[in-house]
């Protein structure tokens, strides 16, 4: 196997496809302690800082702008970057100083007092200096994993890592909220400033830790920009693009609307609720569940429904959580702890838990998808540009919230609103309004709008395969699908493909079509049974581009999963097989038509049945006839039986024949019972005759005999006395059902039928058949089988309406 990756690094040496597989695991573990960076610093503990030294609405919305505004740096410093050979060179140093800058930050709450009122300002000078080198090297290490990372997996990647990184990450949060609370004033039940002195110190350590492990991922060399174009032509060429330009458009409404609820929950809740630090760390970690428990998943879905889709699922569905908000109060709650009495809660932060952990799922997710998008909408020249183009009005447009809602805060806390009257209209529920109405009416018609053919599903079947299952099904059949996917035996390998199958999972087809060249015959044999089960349009096409293979090993079990699909597409491909040689392939061939009702099936089969000598493609094809309803195979058919010795093929030739003739699956009932109790099918079958001749022809006195004489040699096994029994029968009931003169010649009363009742003149033929002599190596070959298919045909005869009238009663006498 090549393990080339068709990369090479700056240096112009190959990249290999383990060097790849180790630079991801590299990528992963540095994120790692990026994570405790950010969980550290930027996430909840900049934000309670500003709040703890007293910082107004507006000035704790400014850190935030300042950090999304420096996104705007991406631009240029992209446009910079891209006449490097190295972007790692580039970026490594940038971020490194943006990271060192936390350790000035440590020391500011050292000098806070309420004097010192330039502290808060210097605090946000210090962050956006900070963020303005980080941002600078942005694009650049976008642009180094996206040419890294197989496009193909890039969104299972995406999700593995999110999972892990977000799991180091809650770490971060529990020790910033711990030392937050263990440097509280008890008698204020404010935090000393020496807490978080400690956290941004540990965090600023951790941070530059993540890019000296960072520093061993390799690089691809990137792609050269070829003819030189204007910095504004450079820059602008990327929104030229419709779908591009509609991507950054609607990522940056979603991250404005995330933005107003992010940024200020928190202070919500610290204000308004007064919850301790450690519980809004426990708010921040059920974010972090979120991620870790969905990204994952998410990350498969992204390769397997798409991205665009996906998105416009999601953002759909996010402010459903958000609403939780409205329905907070003041109240306690006591969650029972098995080993220690109760736990006292607010009951916002348990609602609030809850809800962040499906918000931190979608939040997740949506970045995920972002990442995707992002790389398949930009060109591989002049990617580092077109990255920094998108995150930086993204950024740009998502700073926009938080002095918005800063602003919203201050004025809603000088001017408290009664909305409805008697309730209390916060701030933080008109942003969680604001965050609905930006993603619904801005964030998905763009997302909509972007009409790039990308390799995904339809959104209706993207949101049937998300959601119109069971959950929890959902999440195990991902699971199956990384045990089939991983380092397993070919054993292990086959159950999981099977489960699939057996949970008709249809967003693992493209995992099961790649098993079909699994070197385990039960494995692929597995996979081909699964596609089948599953049936959806791509599966069904995967079978029949294997059918196609001439040298496949495994046609017989192709041509049997396309019997339980009964996709009209596959009876062309299937009537070539009845081509073939071998009676396995012959056998489902037929069947699987006869599954799928197409007529045109019909004259192969019927020459099938002629040409073959072998019992079994005989039966394969007398049962799909049978299911396609063709009275005409009866003559092809019935004369076989007589020749078969094969106890279990003579049984599904009768039963050909009784669904022809009858109702389908009527007699295999009638034969299954009879076999399992012998006399109690038939015994139920001859009861009903005699009532119902009882009931339609009174007077037909010999005939009721005639029944019970066939009754009577039926238990006793006398096959030839019953086969003449029921011909004398058949002939007398079914002329008197069609008003027709009595004969006892099967020929004539056969012409006669032709046109009023085709099944009932097959039925005399069958009876007539009946009573000639089967014998094979000298003996008489007739089983209890043919003889109660005989009583099955009689009984269906006497049932029958005359045509064109309805039930003859006891009008005429039959005698």
């Amino acid at each position: 196997m090549s393990d080339k990756s068709g990369l090479f690094d700056t240096q112009g040496r190959r990249i290999t496809s383990r060097d790849v597989r180790r630079a991801m695991r590299i990528n992963i573990a540095a994120g790692c302690l990026g994570m405790v960076w950010f969980s550290m610093t930027v996430a909840m503990p900049l934000t309670m800082f500003m709040e703890a030294i007293g910082a107004s609405g507006f000035l704790i919305g400014a850190v935030t702008t300042v950090r999304l505004a420096a996104m705007g740096v991406q631009v240029p410093a992209a446009l910079f970057s891209e006449n490097l050979g190295s972007r790692k060179r580039f970026w490594a140093p940038l971020v490194m100083t943006q990271r060192a800058t936390w350790f000035i930050l440590a020391l500011i709450p050292l000098l806070w007092s309420p004097a010192r009122w330039w502290i808060p300002v210097t605090v946000i000078a210090l962050v956006g200096a900070g963020e303005f080198l980080g941002n600078a090297g942005t694009a650049s290490w976008l642009s180094w994993m996206t040419d890294l990372v197989p496009l193909k997996t890039s969104g299972r990647f995406w999700g593995i890592r999110q999972s892990i990184i977000t799991t180091a990450s809650l770490l971060g949060m529990a020790l910033a909220g711990i030392l937050l609370d263990i440097y509280r004033n008890p008698k204020s039940g404010s935090t000393t400033m020496t807490g978080f002195s400690i956290v941004f110190g540990i965090a600023a350590f951790l941070g530059v830790g993540d890019i000296c492990v960072h520093l061993w991922v390799k690089e691809p060399c990137p792609v050269p920009l070829g003819e030189k174009k204007p910095v504004l032509a450079r820059m602008l060429a990327p929104l030229k693009n419709r779908d591009f330009r509609h991507l950054t458009l609607a990522l940056g409404a979603w991250n404005f609307g995330g933005a107003l609820i992010g940024t200020f929950g928190i202070v919500y809740l610290k204000r308004d609720f007064h919850v301790t630090y450690s519980q809004l760390a426990a708010l921040s970690i059920a974010a972090a569940l979120g991620t870790i428990s969905t990204s994952f998943v998410f990350g498969y879905l992204v390769d397997r429904l798409g991205a665009r889709a996906l998105c416009v699922i999601l953002l759909i569905a996010a402010p459903a959580p958000a609403a939780s908000w409205f329905f907070v109060n003041h109240s306690l709650l006591a969650i029972p702890l098995p080993w220690a009495g109760s736990l006292i809660v607010p009951q916002a932060v348990f609602v609030q838990c809850f809800s962040n952990f499906l918000l931190g799922g979608i939040f997740a997710a949506v970045a995920i998808c972002q990442l995707r998008l992002a790389a398949v909408l930009s060109s591989p020249t002049g990617r580092t540009t077109a990255m920094a183009v998108h995150w930086s009005l993204v950024g740009l447009l998502a700073s926009l919230a938080p002095v918005l809602g800063g602003g919203i805060m201050d004025w809603f806390t000088a001017h408290p609103v009664l909305w409805p009257p008697g309730a209390h209209l916060s701030f933080f529920q008109v942003l969680v309004l604001l965050f609905a109405g930006t993603t619904w009416c801005v964030a998905v018609p763009f997302l909509l709008s972007i009409r790039k053919p990308i390799a995904e599903a339809s959104l209706g079947i993207a949101a049937s395969r998300m959601f119109l299952i069971n959950p929890v099904l959902a999440v195990r059949n991902f699971y199956i699908v990384q045990t089939m996917s991983g380092n397993t035996s070919s054993h292990q390998r086959a159950q999981a493909v099977r489960s699939l199958g057996i949970n008709r999972s249809a967003i693992a087809v493209p995992d099961l079509v790649e098993k079909l060249d699994d070197p385990a015959v039960e494995v692929r044999e597995e996979a081909i049974e699964a596609l089948g089960a599953i049936a959806t349009t791509e599966a069904v096409d995967a079978l029949l581009i294997a059918l196609g293979d001439l040298a496949s090993d495994v046609t017989p079990q192709i041509c049997r999963a396309l019997r339980h699909a009964a996709d009209p597409r596959s009876v062309e491909p299937l009537l070539k097989k009845l081509l073939a040689t071998d009676r396995e392939t012959l056998s489902e061939a037929a069947r699987a038509l006869g599954a799928i009702g197409d007529r045109r099936a019909i004259p192969p089969l019927l020459d099938l049945i002629k040409s073959t000598r072998d019992n079994k493609v005989i039966a394969a094809a007398s049962e799909a006839l049978a299911s396609l309803g063709e009275l005409s195979a009866a003559y092809q058919i019935i004369p076989q039986m007589r020749t078969i010795s094969n106890h279990a093929l003579k049984r599904a030739l009768a039963v050909a024949v009784g669904d022809l003739l009858g109702e389908k699956e009527v007699f295999y009932k009638l034969l299954i019972a009879e076999t399992e109790s012998p006399g109690s099918g038939a015994g139920e079958l001859f009861l009903q005759l005699s009532r119902t001749l009882r009931k339609r022809f009174p007077s037909a006195r010999t005939q009721s005999s005639t029944v019970s004489l066939l009754e009577a040699a039926y238990q006793e096994g006398q096959a030839a006395a019953c086969a003449e029994l029921l011909l004398h029968l058949g002939l007398h009931l079914v002329q008197f059902v069609h008003r027709l003169p009595i004969s006892l010649d099967p020929h004539e009363v056969m012409q006669k039928l032709l046109d009023r009742d085709r099944r009932a003149a097959i039925g005399i033929w069958y009876l007539k058949i009946l009573n000639e002599v089967w014998a094979i190596d000298g003996a008489d070959s007739r089983t209890p089988a043919d003889v109660l298919l005989g009583i099955h045909i009689v009984s269906g005869i006497l049932q029958a309406q005359p045509a064109g009238e309805g039930d003859t009663g006891s009008s005429r006498n039959p005698n």
